[in-house]
C-alpha cells in the first residue's frame, strides 16, 4: 500500500457523522446477530463494512477501501448496551 493509498481515521466532522449514523441507524439493525463485532464506517460516504468475529479487521479495511479508496474510517463496537465503543484517536485500523 502506497502512502497516498493509506486510509485515513475519521476526525472531526466526519468522525462525528459516522458515530450519529452508527447509532440512528446501524447498531440496532446490526444487534443481535452482529453483538461483539467491529463496524468500519466511512465518516463521508457513511458505507461501511462489519468485521466478522473470525476474520481480521484488515480484511473489513480491504472490502471497504475497495469501495471508497478516499475513506475517513471510524470504527465502532455493536454491544448490546446503550454503550458503543468507539476508538480513541490514532487507533490502528490495521489491528
Amino acid at each position: 500500500m502506497t502512502s497516498e493509498n493509506i486510509p485515513r481515521v475519521a476526525r472531526g466532522e466526519d468522525a462525528d457523522r459516522a458515530r450519529e449514523f452508527f447509532d440512528r441507524d446501524l447498531k440496532d439493525r446490526l444487534m443481535p446477530v452482529h453483538e461483539g463485532c467491529a463496524v468500519l464506517i466511512d465518516g463521508r460516504s457513511l458505507d461501511y463494512e462489519v468485521q466478522s468475529r473470525f476474520e481480521a479487521r484488515a480484511k473489513a479495511r480491504a472490502r471497504l477501501l475497495d469501495r471508497q479508496p478516499d475513506a475517513r474510517i471510524m470504527v465502532e463496537r455493536v454491544v448490546g448496551s446503550d454503550f458503543a465503543y468507539t476508538a480513541p484517536s490514532g487507533f490502528s485500523i490495521d489491528s
